[in-house]
């Protein structure tokens, strides 16, 4: 809350402070419940490499120590993280593998802050159907009545600013079909989507 509120300085005390007391030797629950926020406060104070490093210690072990797959919350930040460290195809990876915990898009908040980072990165990759999958988020999350954290819109419209391949928007947005253009982006080699952009 501290980070979303603007106030980096205590927000990175906080999550330094929590870190330093789990991250010798986290449990379920920290890694489930902690760890998530410890990364999400350094992404929202503009710290994403810190959070990178933090959220893949902790996906390492959890898939190690516990044989769990990842959740969504996992993901989701090491996305935002990813996409913090100007990483789009890495980011886009760990949206797309967001997308098993949000079958169907019911969660609209969390459905819309997975698009709106699958979107920045596609359109960083300049991937087709980035602003279908941006326009589909901002509807998901204005439905939902909230909004990305300051740092997460700055960097969204960063990243959108830059389309190059926005063509016209159906009129009728589908979770289905954004999920698909998530995943066939995530699909594509990195060289084959960014040697679209030079040409």
């Amino acid at each position: 809350m501290l980070a979303a509120l603007e106030r980096p300085a205590e927000a990175v005390t906080a999550s330094e402070r929590a870190w330093r007391l789990i991250a010798a030797d986290p449990s379920a629950v920290d890694l489930a419940q902690v760890v998530p926020k410890v990364a999400l406060a350094l992404i929202d104070s503009d710290r994403p490499g810190e959070a990178l490093t933090i959220l893949d210690r902790a996906l390492a072990s959890v898939g190690d120590r516990l044989g769990l797959a990842p959740t969504s919350l996992f993901t989701v930040n090491a996305g935002w993280a990813a996409l913090g460290c100007d990483q789009p195809a890495a980011a886009l990876a760990r949206f797309a593998q967001s997308l098993d915990g949000v079958i169907g898009g019911g969660d609209l908040v969390v459905t819309g802050e997975m698009l709106a980072g699958a979107g920045a990165a596609m359109a960083g990759l300049d991937a087709p159907g980035a602003a279908e999958v941006l326009a589909l988020a901002d509807e998901r999350l204005r439905a939902a009545g909230v909004v990305l954290s300051p740092w997460q819109q700055r960097v969204v419209e960063r990243h959108r600013v830059a389309l190059t391949t926005a063509g016209p928007l159906l009129a009728t947005l589908d979770f289905t079909r954004c999920a698909g253009l998530v995943r066939a982006a995530a699909d594509q080699p990195a060289a084959e989507v960014n040697g679209r952009r030079g040409s």
